[in-house]
C-alpha cells in the first residue's frame, strides 16, 4: 500500500505531463490509500506540505494536486496556526478556481 500511494503521489506530483482523466484516477486512488491507512497518509503529509512551501518550484497544477489530496486527507491544517507550515485559507482560495473539488472538501 505505501509503495503504490508513493508511485501515485509521484506520478501526480512529478513534472510529467499526464491526461486529465488519468490524473483525476491517480488522485482518487491515492487519497483512498491515505484516508483507509492513516499510517501511509502520515509518511506523505510532509511530502504534500514541502509541495506547497516550496512555491518557487511546484508549477500551479501540481500545487493544487497537493492542496487537493492535503484537504482531503487532513482538512484541519488549512485552519491552524503555525508559523513553520503556514498554509493559510485565502492561499488556497486564491489558487484553487472556484467551485474546484478542494473548495466542496474544505467546507
Amino acid at each position: 500500500v505505501e509503495k503504490l500511494t508513493e508511485l501515485l503521489l509521484e506520478l501526480l506530483l512529478g513534472s510529467s505531463f499526464i491526461n486529465s482523466h488519468v490524473e483525476s484516477l491517480f488522485k482518487t486512488c491515492a487519497l483512498k490509500l491515505m484516508l483507509r491507512w492513516p499510517s501511509v497518509a502520515d509518511k506523505f503529509i510532509p511530502m504534500l506540505e514541502k509541495v506547497l512551501i516550496k512555491e518557487e518550484r511546484a508549477s500551479d497544477k501540481k500545487r493544487l494536486n497537493a492542496m487537493e489530496l492535503l484537504a482531503g486527507v487532513q482538512p484541519l491544517t488549512f485552519f491552524q496556526y503555525n508559523p513553520e507550515k503556514c498554509f493559510p485559507l485565502n492561499n488556497v482560495f486564491d489558487n484553487a478556481p472556484a467551485g474546484s473539488v478542494i473548495w466542496e472538501r474544505l467546507a
